[in-house]
């Protein structure tokens, strides 16, 4: 069945959708007359089915749920019909619940609303534009089948790709990143599925977007949070390896309505062949190399330095030269030096600046404080310029009692999707950004945890509005002052709230580009969530900045607000 057609008759079941795919598959059934026919013929067979098992009629009850006026019988049956039809034009995807529940009105009211549904009138309105979901983020060597070549930076809905030669990145809403290899033939047709007619793909989806799914002509790949290679020939062969993670293959079987599945490991392939229904073992040769996207410099003017030392920090680092012993220095007199932990290269960016490049390697990378920090209860504030080149949970800096312990006192991270708490705006990361409202997928947010005293949970968290795309330099403040608490990202104020109350004077280990105790491996006090990225320009305060300083140092490196 069609993808769009199964996800209509899922709604019509009460199955929920986000609005915008919701809005979407509305204004097929009104402009599609072929799809409209489709999805009549199934939802008649339901509602066939659901009305010859229903007990008589309770019209009582039906005009109260469905909210068609005064509770009484109807005079006739076209009274009913009547109100029916209006109720479906309020609410055409929710009569079903009542409908089910209420145990059918009778084959002649089905045939009313399917009818309806047929004869829709088109809208007097303009018909909402269609929710971007994919920004490309990288071309190499691209030949394309178009007329217009996608660019990087471009917006793609849905639609088809065809990439004849070379290779492009696609960044999708929820953080999922699509590599496509020409020649491939390939549509966009939701932010968590694709379809691959031909060619090779390949797939990094990140914690809290489990469940991309990538179609073939007689399969599909299931990607449980990992990261995975597709390649489907022209016959229809289609061959899934695992690079990390877990992926769930199946694959119809011939000349019958059963589906073949196979749960798959890291370094696990196979072939899967639509004419005998066969998985078959296979290598991880055949798929395209992970891309490296490339950050764009940051440009920071030469006075920043004087800046930051203007607004009297505790301590500031620039991230941009090391010691002979290979601390990091701090700008402050007598201040603390970082220590560098794991692969980390301080390193000059496209336009020359220098700053610090983490998680290249294999091994946990990042720095630490050689002393503590007295954290006071009045106030205090972390400034920071950050890029990362992964869409997973990325640790910026994290305050504990020590640097080994697994608990923190302050928590301050960035991903797309925070999927073990509720978020502002109710799961806003399903509801896809209007293409009348951005051009551009944002799908990032940062978590700014606080916790008295350090704990491994609990705390009062601030989840910002997505809105701070990966691959991009961010500036980005996170600060306190006594129990207020308060979230900046490129000058502008994206969440506060109040904390517990703070001890009067706390020592404090600080640690950038990683965090203990977040593994999914199993040891409770291994660095995790690495920071794949860049950093730059970290500065501690023992107060909290005004909304104007926050806005002119964020200004100095581009981010002004409107």
């Amino acid at each position: 069945m069609e993808t769009d057609l199964l996800d209509a008759v899922a709604a019509w079941q009460g199955a929920e959708l986000p609005p915008e795919r919701a809005t979407f598959l509305l204004a097929r059934l009104q402009a599609d007359a072929e799809f409209r026919a489709a999805f009549t013929a199934e939802i008649w067979m339901l509602s066939l089915l659901r009305v010859a098992q229903a007990p008589p009629p309770r019209w009582l009850e039906l005009y109260e749920k469905l909210g068609l006026g005064p509770q009484r019988s109807p005079d006739s049956q076209g009274t009913l019909e009547r109100g029916v039809m209006a109720a479906v034009v309020r609410r055409p995807f929710q009569l079903v619940q009542s409908w089910w529940r209420l145990a059918a009105v009778g084959a002649a009211a089905v045939a009313t609303v399917l009818g309806l549904l047929l004869l829709w009138p088109k809208p007097t309105v303009k018909t909402p534009a269609l929710p971007p979901l994919a920004e490309v983020l990288l071309v190499e060597s691209a030949r394309w089948a178009t007329a217009r070549p996608p660019q990087r930076g471009d917006v793609l809905g849905r639609g088809q790709i065809n990439l004849q030669s070379g290779r492009v990145t696609l960044l999708l809403p929820k953080g999922v990143l699509l590599t496509i290899e020409g020649p491939t033939d390939l549509e966009l047709l939701t932010f968590n599925r694709v379809l691959c007619h031909r060619g090779r793909i390949r797939t990094r989806v990140p914690r809290g977007a489990e469940g991309f799914c990538v179609e073939t002509p007689r399969g599909t790949a299931t990607d449980l949070g990992t990261e995975m290679g597709v390649t489907v020939a022209a016959d229809g062969t289609t061959h899934v390896g695992v690079f990390e993670g877990v992926v769930l293959a199946s694959m119809k079987q011939p000349v019958q309505d059963g589906v073949r599945t196979q749960t798959l490991r890291p370094g696990e392939a196979v072939r899967m062949s639509p004419g005998t229904g066969e998985f078959q073992p296979a290598g991880m040769k055949n798929f395209p190399a992970a891309p490296d996207i490339p950050l764009p410099p940051l440009s920071l003017p030469a006075d920043y330095q004087a800046t930051i030392l203007a607004a009297q920090p505790r301590h500031y680092w620039r991230l941009n030269r090391s010691t002979r012993e290979g601390l990091i220095p701090d700008e402050i007199a007598n201040g603390i030096d970082l220590q560098s932990m794991g692969p980390v290269q301080l390193q000059a960016d496209a336009g020359g600046r220098v700053s610090s490049l983490l998680g290249k390697g294999n091994d946990p990378s990042g720095f630490v404080a050689t002393r503590p920090w007295l954290m006071q209860q009045a106030g205090a504030a972390v400034e920071m310029w950050f890029a990362t080149t992964t869409c997973g949970h990325s640790t910026l800096t994290s305050s504990a009692p020590n640097a080994e312990s697994g608990r923190q006192f302050s928590l301050l991270e960035f991903a797309t999707q925070f999927p073990d708490f509720v978020v502002p705006g109710g799961h806003r990361e399903a509801n896809l950004p209007s293409s009348s409202q951005t051009t551009s997928l944002v799908p990032g947010r940062l978590r700014f945890l606080t916790r008295s005293p350090a704990d491994k949970a609990g705390g009062v968290n601030l989840v910002s509005d997505p809105g701070t795309a990966p691959f991009v330099w961010h500036h980005v403040v996170a600060q306190r002052k006594n129990r207020e608490i308060a979230l900046y990202v490129d000058g502008r104020r994206l969440a506060s709230g109040i904390c517990d109350p703070v001890a009067f004077e706390t020592p404090c280990a600080l640690l950038f580009g990683f965090s203990m105790g977040f593994t999914y491996k199993g040891e409770e006090t291994a660095p995790g969530r690495q920071l794949h990225g860049r950093l730059a320009e970290i500065a501690i305060y023992d107060r909290v900045l005004t909304p104007e300083e926050i806005r002119q140092h964020a200004a100095l490196g581009g981010k002004k607000q409107p």
